[in-house]
């Protein structure tokens, strides 16, 4: 079954909107053709005299249809013109486009133009229009009576309201495409913010999942192989950390990517990581001579602080087992207070000589830094005078009230998982 095409989608359509002159060049030829055949027949029907075709009347019949050819492009001086030639026409009594160009005109009048000068040019016509019916009616020139006059007085207020009403109608239109342009282009720039916070997100999520894991692998390994025939059962004991290790990261990472190509994987909780699970990530390092001191209760501290203090500590354990060389002593620090959580993350390594720095290119620093600006807290991060190299991290708790926490996983509503779901993410030495 065929479908009715709007006019605004014919093909004769959108040529007429992209070549307005040829239109209105068109135009005029028409109405200067019906009117040299006016004039020539001379239809005395009506009771009125005209002249008869000289080599004068016919140019000046032709050229008072010929402004019409730009009564889109110089609409107000189209106007004027025709209506002059017009009023010309008559007082000759020469038979012509008998005021269709005027209306033509007018109507060009309310529908393209604007302004002040649409203004005076009304102001003038209109008093033309009407000076020349006034003196018709007073001077009785061919039989035109008071009913002729208002009927064109009226045809003429017709067609400029017409035409007005055209133009606020384009304008309209106008308005509501740009509108709907800014929108869309508003809604890319919000999709794009997004898009880059989400790949933000998932960068510092797969950093702080993989690397921690990653390095003790390779330290490990690097064990094993010294100790593969010296000491057989730790190596064993080694490898086996690493394959457990493994498989927990692989685990970890399907769930980021399951999620990442289809959101209904989503579904699946994952859990958050909280201070508590400090404990465990400490001793995911039996590399490390990690001194764990804890203080305060962590029982009120909001989820997303708690995933922030815990992934600071994760990352700098990491950046201790990557950077500060052999038999490094750490003391890693969580005080939590009513007011704050304070982090801190010592060792006595080698110190700025092979930590990164806080202004480098690392995505751990900057993964850090921007975890801690979230809930408008402080990261510092630089060498101990005593040698070595320290991490502290403050979170204002009345701050973390009022922003989004970071989240490693969302359900499908993209409300927070709490910390009691199961799947852990992946550290050497846990078990679920």
């Amino acid at each position: 079954m065929s479908s009715i095409v709007p006019w605004r989608d014919w093909r004769l359509a959108r040529w007429m909107r992209e070549h307005p002159f040829l239109v209105d060049g068109a135009l005029a030829a028409g109405v200067a053709s019906i009117a040299l055949v006016s004039h020539f027949l001379q239809d005395e029907t009506d009771g009125r005299q005209f002249r008869d075709p000289s080599w004068w009347t016919v140019p000046l019949v032709v050229v008072a249809c010929v402004p019409l050819a730009w009564r889109r492009r110089h609409t107000i001086v189209s106007a004027l013109l025709t209506v002059g030639l017009q009023i010309v026409l008559d007082f000759a009594g020469i038979s012509g486009p008998a005021w269709v160009g005027v209306a033509m005109s007018l109507y060009a009048l309310g529908s393209h133009a604007s302004g002040a000068a649409r203004v005076r040019a009304t102001v003038i016509i209109t008093a033309a229009i009407t000076a020349i019916l006034v003196l018709s009616l007073l001077l009785d020139l061919d039989g035109i009576t008071v009913g002729d006059a208002i009927g064109v007085a009226a045809l003429m207020a017709v067609c400029f309201l017409v035409g007005e009403l055209m133009r606020r109608r384009r304008n309209e239109i106008a308005e509501l495409a740009a509108r709907a342009d800014r929108a869309e282009h508003e809604r890319e720039l919000v999709v794009g913010q997004r898009l880059a916070e989400e790949r933000t997100r998932i960068a510092r999520d797969l950093h702080d999942v993989v690397a921690h894991s990653v390095s003790v692998m390779v330290i490990q390994a690097t064990a094993a192989s010294r100790n593969l025939e010296r000491n057989p059962s730790a190596t064993a004991e080694l490898l086996a950390n690493i394959e457990s290790t493994g498989r927990q990261t692989m685990g970890e990472l399907r769930q980021i990517l399951g999620v990442l190509r289809d959101p209904a994987v989503g579904d699946t909780p994952v859990r958050t990581p909280v201070l508590t699970d400090i404990d465990a990530l400490v001793q995911s390092v039996p590399e490390l001579d990690v001194r764990l001191v804890r203080s305060g209760s962590f029982d009120d501290v909001p989820t997303g602080v708690a995933l922030s203090a815990f992934r600071v500590v994760q990352e700098a354990l990491t950046n201790v087992t990557r950077h500060a060389g052999p038999n490094v002593t750490v003391e890693v620090i969580v005080d939590c207070t009513p007011e704050r959580v304070n982090v801190s993350v010592a060792d006595d390594g080698r110190g700025a000589s092979a930590q990164p720095s806080a202004e480098g290119s690392g995505y751990g620093l900057i993964g850090m830094s921007e975890r801690v600006a979230a809930f408008g807290g402080q990261l510092r991060t630089g060498p101990r005078r005593d040698g070595g190299w320290e991490v502290r991290a403050h979170f204002p708790l009345a701050a973390a009230d009022r922003q989004a926490p970071p989240t490693d996983a969302r359900d499908d509503s993209g409300r927070r998982q709490n910390s009691g779901q199961a799947a852990m993410s992946p550290l050497v030495g846990w078990h679920r």
